[in-house]
């Protein structure tokens, strides 16, 4: 199971790893990590999904570039509270760490969500309810929220909106690269939402393991 505990800092070499991980790695062990689940028995299912259910979200605004967005199950919130309070990363607020429940978050998704975007490169993405549905896929999971209405999951995507941030800040007139060159664009990571692509995500890591590694 992919974890997160710690205050979101993608910079940190231990994320680097984490987010290194492609996303059809992190759907395969979502989905087989459900598969063991339901081998134990109804009972197991059961208890795991109340363990594993999305209750809250840590939203994480120490960066200007990106926002970061992360589910938790309730069991995860003292834990994460605990070290929240405990972090001392040089420019980190805990001030800027907010946690809501994901009700609040899907109610209230313009202020949250859509007001942290700068400038509106994909009016044609529902961003901040992709945002929502795509914590749901799976708890401790971080997802960033670019600066100029993105999605950001790996350390690549991170680094790209940091740097196109500058450029926005140096040159406003900064223009966002075609689709196949913009890691941030939404409709990369939108496609997680649909189970239809999960699966062929699996069938092909299935096929031809090492191209999901």
């Amino acid at each position: 199971m992919l974890k997160l505990e710690t205050p979101i800092n993608p910079g940190k070499p231990e994320w680097k790893a984490l987010q290194s991980m492609n996303t059809g790695c992190k759907i395969i062990l979502i989905l087989g990590i459900l598969t063991l689940l339901g081998s134990a028995g109804s009972h197991a299912v059961s208890r795991a999904e109340e363990n594993l259910r999305i209750e809250f979200v840590a939203i994480d605004q120490n960066q200007e570039a990106y926002t970061v967005y992360t589910g938790m199950p309730k069991a995860s919130l003292p834990s994460f509270i605990e070290k929240l309070e405990k972090t001392k990363t040089p420019g980190f607020s805990r001030d800027k760490v907010k946690i809501v429940t994901l009700q609040e978050l899907k109610n209230n998704r313009d202020i949250l969500v859509n007001r942290r975007i700068l400038r509106k490169d994909y009016p044609e993405s529902d961003v901040a309810l992709g945002i929502i549905e795509l914590i749901n896929l799976e708890a401790k999971v971080p997802w960033g929220l670019t600066w100029n209405g993105g999605i950001a999951l790996t350390y690549n995507d991170y680094r790209f909106a940091e740097k196109s941030y500058e450029k926005f800040k140096s040159d406003p007139s900064y223009a966002k690269p075609p689709p196949q060159a913009d890691p941030v664009n939404p409709k990369h990571h939108l496609k997680l939402l649909d189970p239809n692509y999960r699966k062929q995500l699996i069938e092909k890591s299935a096929t031809n393991p090492r191209k999901s590694e």
